[in-house]
């Protein structure tokens, strides 16, 4: 069973009934997060300062709201710009305790389940392109910065899902917000998604709406926010092959029918974007399974997936998940009658308005911040 917001519900009158019944309960859990909030604004809790320069990227919403691809993005980015760069990420759900090297910027130090999937997603994708980034994993974030202070002498350090994280006081701040979200109603847990109220992304210094879908109108994106905006896109390039992560064209699933699973905080965008994918290659997405986010599968789960596939008509089905996926399957689980078959979506991020994006980050000055901040405390 997968647990959804209940703006997120299918059903209607359950839906309205629960919203009834749990508004009172979403209030109070903004009110608390609202108070939180005040103790660190009137500084009665502390933010603790850095001496290099922080970025932190975060969303109002739970799970699913395309931080990750963001900070791989402005990795990416700072390190084409001539500096050391540093990534934090907060390991959720990773089988290890405590603060973990994931990778030193030129070697992978420990598998997914140590470091957990989203950090060790960054660090192969980082190994991969030559960016000589470290990754930390871990929910000390103090403790990781320190780490990439003493040990990697970074320039910036980016911290992955720390909007709500106030312990460090950051250089500058992204939210992220998924497009499709701007449909529901912008409540706060458990009647929404939102981890707190939607008048506190004024501590943001920058909105980017991720995975928008070309067209995307700006103007009505910032009026749904009540800020200014970024439009980013988040679109599929190739397939990748289980496991030996050989490239394939999109065009190979023409004409094919997808077993789509994945295990997601928010699928809805990947089934859009599937779906579109799809009807530009005459595909179907014959069956669709979703697993709760970072879920840990089992070689029972793929089993019940493949059994979706029927014999007489194999050779017309493809498995299809996406890269957080299938970093926590094993080879030994996929027998080799599907071993051709089954894929990861590789998509890119893109951005637009990218030279007015870089001169609001103000790159160029980034290392000369770094020495005029004091140390951390």
């Amino acid at each position: 069973m997968v647990i959804k917001a209940i703006v997120e519900w299918k059903n209607p009158f359950i839906r309205l009934i629960s919203h009834i019944i749990f508004f009172p309960l979403s209030i109070v859990f903004g009110v608390a997060a609202q108070v939180r909030n005040k103790l660190y604004d009137f500084r009665i809790l502390k933010s603790l300062r850095c001496n290099t320069f922080i970025i932190g990227v975060g969303s109002l919403s739970v799970g699913g709201s395309g931080k990750t691809p963001l900070v791989e993005f402005l990795a990416t980015l700072m390190v084409q710009r001539g500096l050391r760069v540093g990534v934090v990420s907060n390991g959720y759900r990773k089988k290890s305790t405590g603060t973990v090297v994931v990778s030193d910027g030129d070697s992978l130090l420990t598998d997914v389940y140590i470091a957990g999937d989203e950090a060790y997603i960054m660090a192969v994708d980082f190994h991969k392109s030559n960016l000589h980034i470290p990754v930390i994993s871990g929910p000390d974030r103090i403790c990781a910065v320190r780490i990439l202070q003493n040990t990697f002498d970074v320039d910036v350090i980016i911290l992955d899902d720390v909007f709500q994280y106030r312990k460090i006081e950051k250089s500058f701040e992204f939210i992220a917000q998924d497009y499709f979200e701007s449909a529901y109603p912008l409540l706060t847990l458990p009647s929404g998604r939102l981890r707190e109220f939607r008048n506190n992304m004024k501590r943001a210094d920058a909105m980017i709406i991720t995975k928008s879908p070309e067209g995307a109108d700006e103007k009505q994106l910032s009026n749904r926010w009540g800020r200014e905006v970024y439009i980013s896109h988040y679109f599929p390039v190739a397939l990748g092959r289980w496991f030996d992560d050989v490239e394939f064209p999109l065009i190979t699933l023409t004409e094919k029918k997808i077993i789509l699973f994945s295990a997601l905080g928010y699928n809805t965008s990947l089934h859009g974007g599937i779906t579109e994918l799809c009807s530009r290659c005459h595909a179907q997405v014959a069956r669709t399974i979703e697993f709760q986010d970072h879920h840990w599968y089992t070689e029972n789960d793929l089993k019940k997936i493949l059994r979706l596939i029927p014999e007489e008509n194999s050779s017309d089905y493809v498995i299809l998940t996406t890269q957080k996926d299938v970093v926590k399957l094993k080879p030994e689980w996929l027998p080799k009658k599907h071993r051709e078959t089954a894929y990861f979506i590789k998509s890119e991020f893109g951005l637009d308005s990218q030279i007015q994006f870089e001169n609001m980050i103000k790159i160029p000055h980034i290392v000369h911040n770094n020495k005029t901040k004091p140390i951390l405390a």
